[in-house]
Order: C-alpha cells, then sequence, then structure tokens
C-alpha cells in the first residue's frame, strides 16, 4: 500500500469508456465528491451540469478484464449526499490489480454479469442519472483495494488515455 498523498498511476492503459461525439465535456475536480481517495476519478459529461434529462449514453469497457461487481437496480438520483450509494456501478478487476468503476449508469442499465469476461471497447451499460450527480454523466474510476460497499479504502488512481497520448 502506498503512503496517502502518494502520487499514483494506473500501469495498464485504459481507452474511453465512452464515444468521443457524445462528451460535452471531461473533469476530473468539478464534482464535491472528488476528494480523498477519489482525488483522482474522471467524469465524461454529457450535458451541462444541472441538466439530468440525458440518459442511454453507451458505456464501454475501458480494458479487458473481468466483472467482479454490479449495482443496477436504483433508480434514485440527484444534487444531495443522501443520493451517495444509490449509484448504479460496474467494477471490472484488469491485471497488475487494478480495477475500473463505472457509476451513475441507468436503472437496469447493465449489461454484463459478475465473473463476465469482457474486451476493451465492450457494451457494458447506458448511462443514467442515479445517485449522487449534478447532471449526465459518467463517474470513472481506476483504483486499488476495492471495497464496493466501502469507498473509503479506494484509492483511485491518476490514468492516462490511450485517445490523449
Amino acid at each position: 500500500i502506498q503512503e496517502e498523498g502518494a502520487d499514483m498511476q494506473a500501469k495498464n492503459h485504459y481507452r474511453f469508456p465512452v464515444d468521443k461525439e457524445d462528451i460535452l465535456g471531461v473533469s476530473t475536480d468539478k464534482s464535491p465528491a472528488h476528494t480523498g481517495p477519489l482525488e483522482h476519478a474522471v467524469d465524461f459529461c454529457f450535458a451541462k451540469w444541472g441538466d439530468l434529462s440525458v440518459e442511454g449514453k453507451e458505456i464501454y469497457a475501458a480494458a479487458d478484464g473481468t466483472v467482479v461487481w454490479i449495482k443496477d437496480d436504483s433508480n434514485k438520483g440527484g444534487p444531495d449526499e443522501k443520493f451517495e450509494y444509490d449509484g448504479n456501478r460496474i467494477v471490472i478487476k484488469h491485471g497488475q490489480g487494478e480495477f475500473t468503476a463505472y457509476e451513475h449508469l441507468k436503472h437496469n442499465g447493465v449489461i454484463p454479469k459478475v465473473g463476465d469476461k469482457v474486451k476493451t471497447g465492450e457494451l457494458i451499460g447506458y448511462s443514467g442519472n442515479t445517485g449522487w450527480t449534478y447532471g449526465s454523466h459518467l463517474h470513472f474510476e481506476v483504483f486499488h483495494l476495492p471495497d464496493p460497499k466501502d469507498k473509503e479504502k479506494i484509492q483511485t488512481l491518476k490514468v492516462y488515455f490511450e485517445e490523449l497520448e
């Protein structure tokens, strides 16, 4: 385990988990939730902040891996911390001890099942507005030490996407 605050860089190569033409913006610092262990999370925005109307954008696996956790039974969300644990989410395990998470997915909008192997670029779900959200976006993380039920144990890693290299 690296010390808190240590520079942590993802070792695997990742692709954008959404179509470039669907992205209105990319943010790493606008969310009040992107602090502490989530400081390196990335939001792919599909609408202006405050617009909760855009749903159904396709979400893809950012790298090959195995689905290890899914939540897609929530239909609750909004711009309040009380919705923090209502976000629908997929967690995929990759090589080198890294995991990716895709959050705020549509109610019943997850395609694979736990244990399924997915390939880079494979459709895994659809965007929604579940959980603590200020607008239609995909919250994306690369991290070590996953415990989906205790987000405080997750430490996000800095990620550079193939599209930006």
